[in-house]
């Protein structure tokens, strides 16, 4: 618990206020950071330095409107996945912040995202989503990110979640969901 060291934000370029969010790690050892405030994501070196940033607020390829989470995959080759609650999206970008594609619809409907809210990807590079407002999870193939499968919904009992906020995944495979509503985290 000894503080060893702060991030210093004044070598990050305009705008300078800042509200950090959700981090993640690279296989190099960079940071990831959300900024809220500027919908972006800044990234710092193994050492703590800045090295850049990427996105802003906006609707179009790139952009984000409500950055809700960030994991970055090491299969093949580093992959950024950011995923927008907003525009119930997730943007795929490279080691270098370069827009490469984007995947996932808005809706209330089988395979669409209403208030996507946490992102895990698996071994085999598969993306599972946490949605708070369907009460669900979502899964889509890491080949083509097309939906593969998607369990859960509104309910107290096992398997079933109320607003669901986060997930992640352990080496074995399982799938650990924050059921927020239901005060508890569920193993897949």
């Amino acid at each position: 618990g000894k503080l060893i060291n702060k991030l210093n934000f004044s070598d990050i370029p305009e705008p300078k206020e800042v509200l950090p969010g959700k981090l993640t790690f690279d296989s190099e050892g960079n940071l990831y950071c959300v900024d809220h405030k500027n919908q972006r994501v800044l990234v710092f070196d193994e050492k703590d330095n800045f090295k850049f940033a990427f996105g802003s607020k906006g609707n179009d390829d790139g952009k984000f409107q409500n950055i809700s989470d960030i994991i970055v995959s090491h299969i093949s080759s580093s992959r950024i996945f950011v995923l927008d609650a907003m525009l119930g999206r997730i943007s795929i970008f490279d080691s270098t912040g370069n827009f490469l594609s984007k995947f996932g619809q808005k809706g209330s409907g089988v395979g669409k995202m209403s208030q996507p809210s946490g992102i895990a990807v698996d071994k085999d590079g598969n993306i599972f989503i946490t949605d708070s407002f369907r009460h669900n999870v979502l899964a889509f193939s890491g080949k083509d990110y097309n939906l593969w499968f998607e369990f859960g919904g509104l309910g107290t009992g096992t398997g079933w979640f109320i607003n669901p906020s986060d997930i992640a995944i352990d080496d074995m495979g399982r799938l650990y969901v924050v059921d927020w509503g239901n005060v508890r985290i569920q193993v897949f």
